[in-house]
């Protein structure tokens, strides 16, 4: 998606591209990209380009929005949400290591209770 808040204040500056690029020490095609939503702007690059144009990080920042499912709805959503397939094996190693911890657990809080028992009473 096109950065317009980016755009406008580029324009309104009267700074082209390649002189952004320039600053931002970047080939034009790769700014241009950009400023086109055809590639992502890192939370650095847009600290950078606040700098460089002198306005506040808000006032240009625009979040990437990714549709959701483009056969619903053309309107693009915000994702916040990563998903990552983790392996079976990974997760039944994880809770045989949980199942572990659990009983070690229990056998400590045996002991402990049984060294208070010990104590002597005050």
């Amino acid at each position: 998606m096109e950065k317009s808040r980016l755009i406008k204040i580029r324009k309104n500056l009267g700074l082209s591209c390649k002189e952004i690029a320039d600053l931002m020490c970047m080939e034009e095609y790769s700014y241009r990209r950009r400023e086109n939503g055809k590639t992502k702007i890192s939370n650095q690059e847009w600290k950078k380009l606040a700098s460089i144009l002198s306005v506040p990080f808000e006032t240009i920042f625009e979040p990437e929005y990714i549709p959701t499912d483009s056969s619903k709805s053309n309107t693009p959503e915000i994702s916040s949400n990563q998903y990552y397939s983790i392996p079976k094996e990974m997760i039944d190693n994880q809770q045989e290591y949980i199942n572990i911890l659990k009983i070690e657990i229990d056998s400590l809080k045996k002991e402990n209770q049984l060294l208070r028992e010990k104590l002597p009473i005050e």
